[in-house]
């Protein structure tokens, strides 16, 4: 075998064990099962349980009523309650207000999209999300 021929098969080799590595590290989501962990992304972080989970965002809260259960293709639903803050302090004696939020998204890769849909918006938050990442979440400024 020439040096050339030696060099592309220990590349190769080196390629493969990279590969098999990103897949032990981020798991595919399996069917029917929840997903759980600490996800974090870009101004929000999920900590979420097998029987649902909590959302953490710049200027808002929320709650995931049930287990994100992803279907064959790593697509899931659910849904919550988000309570939006403000800038500033927030006053005790008035009572937080919550709407109802749909959570969807997909993961693929171990990456994990996700769209919250808040009753009353018309703008569709979007977000990508990794597990077991660390994000600085801004809050309200």
């Amino acid at each position: 075998m020439s040096q050339m021929g030696k060099a592309a098969k220990c590349i190769m080799g080196i390629i493969g064990m990279v590969l098999m590595n990103a897949n032990q590290a981020a798991p595919p989501a399996t069917v029917g099962q929840p997903i759980t962990g600490r996800w974090e992304g870009v101004g929000i972080a999920l900590l979420l349980t097998p029987t649902g989970g909590k959302a953490v965002l710049g200027c808002a809260s929320g709650t995931i009523s049930g287990p994100l259960l992803p279907d064959r293709h790593g697509q899931f639903r659910a849904a919550g309650a988000m309570e939006t803050g403000g800038p500033g302090p927030q006053l005790a004696d008035v009572a937080p207000v919550f709407k109802e939020v749909a959570y969807s998204g997909r993961i693929v890769a171990g990456t994990m999209t996700l769209e919250l849909r808040v009753t009353g918006e018309r703008a569709v938050r979007r977000f990508s999300l990794l597990a077991g990442s660390h994000h600085r979440i801004v809050r309200c400024l």
